[in-house]
């Protein structure tokens, strides 16, 4: 018999129990990432719908879209055609701050998303899952994909 006070086998103790501590700590600490992460997701989202609200309701929400016309070259920015000359500032602004906002609310729910994964990979108990699947379909159901490798094999 071990002398050592710390022992955890002399009180019939698990001497794993700290390693699945550890474990479960690390889990927990996985899923808070994963919610802050999807937090974040949504806080950005909302403050992008807020941004587009103010530009579309304030009398002066369309400034900042002709500062940046002007910047571009405003009326003297044309493209000649057989019918005249086009105007390219106002579409190319257009098109730069439609793709900017596209690109935010991408990466917006690309946090969303990512901490939806983050949060199920962490905090799903799989072995009751797989019970719980075993006890819907039997022991004997395979999943699809593995069903067609089989045929494959053969």
């Amino acid at each position: 018999m071990q002398d050592s006070k710390y022992s955890n086998n002399e009180h019939g103790g698990d001497p794993q129990a700290g390693l699945n501590i550890f474990k479960q700590v690390i889990r927990a600490s996985g899923g808070a990432a994963g919610v802050l992460a999807i937090l974040v997701g949504l806080v950005y989202a909302g403050h992008l719908l807020k941004l587009i609200l103010g530009l579309l309701s304030s009398p002066d929400g369309s400034k900042p879209v002709l500062e940046f016309a002007e910047m571009l070259g405003g009326s003297e920015l044309v493209a000649p055609s057989a019918y005249g000359n086009v105007p390219l500032a106002m579409p190319l602004t257009l098109a730069f701050f439609i793709a900017g906002l596209l690109l935010f609310g991408w990466l917006a729910l690309g946090l969303i998303t990512t901490g939806a994964k983050v949060v199920a990979y962490c905090l799903t108990d799989r072995k009751s899952i797989k019970q719980l699947l075993t006890y819907a379909f039997g022991p004997k159901a395979k999943p699809v994909g593995q069903e067609k490798k089989e045929e494959a094999g053969k």
